[in-house]
């Protein structure tokens, strides 16, 4: 009888390490697959941002047609803040709705 309850405690410790060894296994493909995409969404910030200044640039030497290429500058470099300061704002808003953990928990569950 002994002999049968060492049996079956060597299995179910077989099937916790087993089952241990699982979870790590799934959650260093998960972290493999966040990784990845956190690349890629990087160099997708890389680009829009490149083609953002290649925007502001045309825009400037649009703009200085108009008025001098320092006011040119002065001005969309000014817009460019507004934008800045604005959605800064935004996010400070949205981002103060968040500071309750047990909240922000419950909404996902």
């Amino acid at each position: 009888m002994g002999e049968l309850f060492a049996d079956a405690a060597g299995h179910a410790q077989g099937i916790v390490r087993a089952e241990v060894r699982l979870a790590f296994a799934q959650m260093r493909n998960e972290l493999q697959a966040v990784a990845r995409r956190l690349t890629l969404q990087g160099g997708a910030v890389f680009f829009a941002f490149a083609g953002t200044i290649a925007l502001m640039i045309a825009g400037a030497l649009a703009l200085h047609l108009v008025v001098a290429a320092w006011l040119a500058v002065l001005i969309i470099g000014g817009v460019t803040l507004l934008m800045a300061v604005v959605l800064f704002g935004v996010a400070g808003r949205s981002s103060a709705a968040l500071t309750d953990v047990d909240a922000v928990l419950e909404h996902a569950a």
